[in-house]
C-alpha cells in the first residue's frame, strides 16, 4: 500500500452467515474493504463455511484476496462463553480440508472436545485464539508453537489491563499476537442490529441482553489506520496481520472441481439403459433431439438454434452427466 497508510488485515470477520450474530453480508463487507484500502480480507463464521464460496467470488470481483476460515467453539456453551474458541485461518488446500473435518466433528460429536480435535487436524491451518489455555494446550500436544497466535483485542479494549497481562502470559508462551478486531459488521452503527439479533436469538429485549453475549461496540470494520493507532503498545500485532494474510493466500478455490455422480455408474449398476456408444455428450445431444422431435414435430430453424445454444453451455460447463442422471 503506498504512501503512510499502515498494512491491516481483518483477520475475524463474522458475516450474517454467523447466524442471530453477524450483522452485515458478504457484499457490503468486500466492498467496504476495498474502499477502504485493504488488500485482503478474512471470513471466519461461526461454527460453519456457508459463505465461503459466495465470499471467495465477491471477494475477488472487488480485488480483494480472500482468505477462508471459521470460528470454532467449545461444544460446551459455558466452556464456549468462557472463551475456549479458536478462529482457524486456511494456509493450504489440505488445511481447507482438515477444517471442513473439523467443522464436522464440531457438529457431529456430542462430546466434541476442541483442544485434540485441534492438535490432531492442525496441518495447513493458523490458529487464533485469546484462551492462553487452549493455546498451551496446542503448544504441548504439537511440540511447538508453530502457526499459533495469540488473538489481541478479540473481546474488547486491547489496551485494558487484562489484556496486557494475558498479551505477557502470551509471550512467555511463545506465541507472537496477532491484531483482531471480532467485526460483527461494517459500520459502528451496525451494532445495534447486533444487539437486536442477539435479543432474537435469546427471545428477550434488547436492554436484556447480557453483555457477555455482545461483541464490543468497537467490532466494526474499521480501516487500516484507525486499527493501527490502536495497538500503539504492539506494533508487532498489527504487523503479524499482512504476514498472515500472505501465508493463506491461495491462489485457487481449495474445494476443487464440482463431483457429479456419473451416468456409466448408473448404466453399470442397472438403474439406466445402454445407450451404447457414445461420449456423455454425445447421448445428452441424442435424448434432446429426439424430445424436441416428439414435443415440436418439425424441428424449426428457431428450435434447432435454442437447442444448440443450450447444450453448447451444458458442454462447456460439464453438465452433460448432470442433466442425463
Amino acid at each position: 500500500m503506498s504512501g503512510t497508510t499502515p498494512d491491516f488485515v481483518h483477520l475475524q470477520v463474522r458475516s450474517h452467515y454467523s447466524m442471530m450474530r453477524g450483522a452485515a453480508d458478504l457484499e457490503s463487507l468486500c466492498r467496504a474493504a476495498a474502499a477502504r484500502g485493504m488488500r485482503a480480507l478474512a471470513l471466519t463464521d461461526v461454527n460453519g463455511l456457508y459463505g465461503a464460496v459466495r465470499f471467495w467470488e465477491i471477494a475477488r470481483d472487488h480485488g480483494l484476496q480472500p482468505i477462508l476460515g471459521a470460528e470454532i467453539t467449545a461444544a460446551d456453551p459455558r466452556r464456549a462463553a468462557a472463551g475456549e474458541r479458536a478462529t482457524v485461518l486456511v494456509r493450504t488446500p489440505d488445511g481447507y480440508a482438515n477444517l471442513c473435518r473439523l467443522l464436522t466433528r464440531r457438529h457431529l460429536e456430542a462430546g466434541f472436545a476442541l483442544a485434540p480435535a485441534l492438535a490432531a487436524r492442525a496441518d495447513g491451518l493458523v490458529i487464533l485464539s485469546s484462551s492462553l489455555a487452549l493455546l498451551q494446550a496446542l503448544r504441548d500436544a504439537r511440540g511447538g508453537t508453530g502457526d499459533l497466535y495469540f488473538a489481541l483485542g478479540s473481546s474488547g479494549a486491547p489496551a485494558s489491563g487484562g489484556w496486557i497481562g494475558r498479551l505477557e502470559g502470551a509471550r512467555r508462551l511463545g506465541i507472537p499476537p496477532v491484531a483482531v478486531n471480532d467485526v460483527h459488521g461494517v459500520e459502528a452503527r451496525d451494532f445495534e442490529l447486533h444487539r437486536l439479533l442477539r435479543a432474537i436469538d435469546l427471545n428477550t429485549t434488547r436492554d436484556r441482553v447480557p453483555p457477555e453475549e455482545l461483541a464490543s461496540p468497537q467490532a466494526w470494520l474499521k480501516p487500516p489506520a484507525e486499527m493501527a493507532r490502536a495497538y500503539p503498545h504492539c506494533p508487532e500485532a498489527v504487523a503479524a496481520t499482512t504476514r498472515l494474510a500472505a501465508d493463506c493466500a491461495l491462489e485457487r478455490p481449495p474445494w476443487g472441481e464440482r463431483v457429479f455422480p456419473r451416468f456409466a455408474q448408473l448404466v453399470a449398476a442397472g438403474a439406466a439403459a445402454d445407450p451404447g456408444t457414445g461420449d456423455t455428450f454425445e447421448i445428452l445431444k441424442v435424448r434432446c433431439d429426439e424430445g424436441a422431435r416428439r414435443r415440436y414435430g418439425a424441428v424449426t430453424p428457431q428450435v434447432r438454434a435454442r437447442l444448440d445454444h443450450e447444450l453448447a453451455i451444458i458442454r462447456d460447463k460439464g453438465f452433460a452427466d448432470y442433466f442425463l442422471v
